[in-house]
């Protein structure tokens, strides 16, 4: 399966996306993480989420992965006390 096409129904160059389906379940864990994602991006902090529902947490040459948000503002609260609220 290629990821871009080219449209042959309208006749422009449009690119198609392919986006994961995940179940809701995964959806609702995923979606547990975004207040905290803001306030790591309020804090310039690199993060990512990985697949199933994984933070990722760049601090300077460290990595930290929380599969959970209690574990995540639990580690990155005693860090920045303005994340663990």
């Amino acid at each position: 399966i290629k990821a871009r096409q080219t449209s042959r129904f309208d006749g422009t160059n449009s690119k198609y996306r392919i986006i994961p389906d995940i179940s809701a379940q995964l959806r609702k864990k995923h979606d547990a993480f975004w207040p905290l994602r803001e306030k790591l991006h309020e804090l310039n902090i690199t993060i990512k989420m990985r697949h199933p529902a994984v933070l990722l947490v760049m601090i300077v040459d460290e990595e930290l992965k929380f599969s959970t948000v209690h574990e995540a503002k639990l580690e990155l609260g005693k860090r920045y006390p303005s994340i663990s609220g």
